[in-house]
Parts: C-alpha cells; structure tokens; sequence
C-alpha cells in the first residue's frame, strides 16, 4: 500500500499550529494529509479542528495519516460546474482512511466509472490542476493498483 505523507504517518512537523483550514491546506501543499487527534478522548479529524466535537475537549494534537483507504461510496458527476466540465464524467467518493476519518474528495485515475468497486482500496494523491483556487492544492483519491 502507498503511504503519500512525507514525514513518518502520526507525526506532523512541529513549526506551525495546523489545526485549522488553513494550515490542512498547506499540509496539501506539501503532499501531507493532516488531522487532529483529541488528547483528552482520542478522537480523529480531518481536517484538522482545534475543538473536539465528541468530548468538546480543546487539547488537539496534529497528526499526519497515511492517506490510505477504503471506497465506502460514490457518486459519478455528468453535469458539473463550469470549473470541471472538462473532467465530466467523474467520481467524488467517500473513503474511510485506514486511522478512521472519513474523507471526500475526487476520484482520479478511473477510465469507466461502471468499474468503480465499493470497499476497493485507494490512496491519497495530491494535484493542483482541478483546483476552484488557482495555485491551491486540493486530495485527490486513486485506485490501488489489483483493486
């Protein structure tokens, strides 16, 4: 299975506080998927939040995943907006991550949506070609390769 993080899954570096929008979408810019884990329950967000909606605990730690996963659904898009109609027909899908989280994002890489295969496994993968915000890096999910 393909790990897309660059430091070591469960360590995120330490210069600067992610748990926010915007330090997950520098974690993408960086070809990290980041979330935050709640020290007081443990519970698991992507992204990124500085407050637990289990226990409402505000002691969050940032955690780097895997990216790895499973496909729980999804849906094929024929009429999208005017910014991915070059992309149409496309899959947006749900993956469980192998930590917990479920994560929604674009399914990339599939030719014929109809081979599309719930619980397939699928990795992270990151581009900034599909982006609404021009220069931003957005999660993109793949097939892994046998699935």
């Amino acid at each position: 299975m393909r790990e897309a993080v660059t430091p070591a899954a469960g360590q995120a570096p330490a210069e600067e506080n992610r748990s926010t929008t915007e330090g997950f979408y520098r974690g993408l810019e960086r070809r990290m998927l980041l979330g935050s884990r709640c020290r007081k329950c443990g519970a698991l967000y992507v992204p990124p939040t500085p407050l637990c909606t289990k226990c409402f605990g505000r002691d969050t730690a940032d955690e780097s995943l895997s990216g790895a996963g499973s496909l729980v659904t999804f849906t094929v898009v024929h009429v999208a907006s005017p910014e991915f109609q070059h992309l149409a027909p496309y899959a947006v899908a749900v993956v469980r991550l192998r930590e917990g989280p479920f994560v929604l994002g674009m399914l990339r890489g599939v030719k014929n949506p109809d081979e599309i295969r719930l619980e397939a496994e699928v990795f992270v993968d990151f581009e900034s070609s599909v982006s609404l915000t021009p220069g931003k890096t957005r999660l993109v999910f793949k097939l892994e390769s046998g699935s």
